[in-house]
């Protein structure tokens, strides 16, 4: 299936497909502006949505990996993060009922 969803900047409307999630997927991967991050990862949350695999109970990302058709390389994404929710230094900065973005990781962080 698919889903119109209201553009962030233009104020257009985008059609987001469950066909596509490998593409969003790389188009994630791949962003090298704020905007396309953006843009990308509110298609994967969209898809999880239609999916009806997203969860208010869990980290955006948990219900994302959940979509069907993912490439193989997100599940080198999703170990990166996994060992991130593990470390001490995150329990101690409990962040429920707050909006994150992490805008890019470089060479160091999770596109290694």
């Amino acid at each position: 299936g698919s889903v119109a969803r209201p553009r962030a900047h233009t104020g257009g409307v985008r059609t987001v497909s469950l066909e596509k999630v490998s593409t969003y997927f790389d188009a994630f991967l791949n962003a090298a502006t704020v905007d396309t991050i953006t843009a990308a990862v509110g298609d994967l949350l969209t898809c999880a949505h239609e999916a009806q695999v997203f969860t208010d109970d869990e980290y955006p990302f948990q219900s994302i990996r959940k979509l069907k058709g993912l490439p193989w390389k997100a599940a080198n994404v999703w170990k990166l993060l996994d060992a991130q929710l593990a470390k001490d230094d995150h329990a101690k900065r409990d962040l429920k009922g707050m909006r994150v973005v992490v805008v890019g990781a470089g060479p160091v962080g999770l596109r290694t």
